[in-house]
């Protein structure tokens, strides 16, 4: 009875925009994800998010190390080859990863989940969907008045409500050009506002960021489905927009899964 209540709770949350409220501890306690033991499935960059019946596969991080699923495995995008041989794994889930990874990373990991899935093996990802983000963007600062932007700009003592669209666009597609971090910045949000209708020329201005350490959550890589398609066609047999927990795979529909940002987000699954 309390989890039907809960979940009917998380629900509310969710149609009414509101899912930034801390719940990840209560649906790992009560979230299942039936599955056969058999398959194998990876959740990528989990984040300390466990899902039952896959692997978390994330870097080593003090931030992330606290409730590691006893499954970890240690793995880095920018750097290792995924620790599995060639077409034997079943499931890969990668949420709200690649927009903190340069480009060429994210190509090299299509090629390298396209290697290790078996036939028919499904690869699903999500990411902020920046063609999305763009158009609202375009309407105004109605879409941004969420706890989502309040609280992160408070957090860095900053009364969110002196900045605009322009502002929070910035922050999900180049986080470190915000004009908040320094002076030089307001070329950029200047540059993004004298051309907001040409979105082309609004990702050529906040393009070309780097990951840096000590900000692993900031947002440097824009993406939409075009994009992805083209850098990922060459390593899959069907490539799929799909919809909020709608995967093609059995598999990843669950509850377990699509939790972050859902309003925000670009669905992607990939078959092998």
């Amino acid at each position: 009875m309390i989890k039907k209540i809960l979940y009917k709770l998380l629900d509310l949350i969710n149609r009414n925009n509101l899912y930034y409220i801390s719940i990840n501890k209560i649906e790992k306690k009560i979230l299942k994800n039936e599955i056969s033991s058999s398959k194998v499935n990876l959740n990528i960059g989990s984040g300390g998010y466990n899902i039952e019946g896959f692997i978390d596969l994330d870097i080593k991080s003090d931030k992330y190390n606290k409730e590691r699923a006893k499954s970890f495995v240690e793995y880095d995008i920018r750097n290792d080859e995924l620790p599995y041989k060639d077409n034997t794994v079943d499931n890969i889930y990668c949420s709200h990863v690649i927009e903190h990874i340069e480009e060429k990373y994210v190509s090299n990991f299509f090629k390298e989940t396209g290697r290790v899935l078996k036939k028919n093996g499904i690869l699903r990802i999500s990411t902020p969907d920046a063609k999305f983000l763009w158009k609202m963007m375009l309407k105004g600062k109605d879409y941004w008045r969420t706890e989502r932007y309040e609280n992160w700009f408070k957090s860095r003592n900053h009364d969110y409500i002196n900045f605009d669209e322009v502002d929070f666009f910035i922050r999900e597609i180049a986080t470190a050009k915000l004009r908040i971090f320094s002076e030089k910045n307001l070329n950029y949000y200047n540059q993004v506002k004298d051309n907001m209708h040409d979105y082309d020329k609004v990702l050529e201005i906040l393009g070309n960021n780097k990951l840096d350490p000590n900000n692993i959550g900031y947002h440097i890589t824009a993406w939409d489905f075009d994009k992805i398609l083209k850098l990922s066609s060459n390593f899959f047999s069907d490539i799929i927009e799909s919809k909020f927990r709608s995967s093609i795979s059995n598999d990843m529909r669950s509850e377990a899964f699509d939790r972050t940002c859902p309003e925000m987000s670009l669905y992607v699954d990939f078959r092998k």
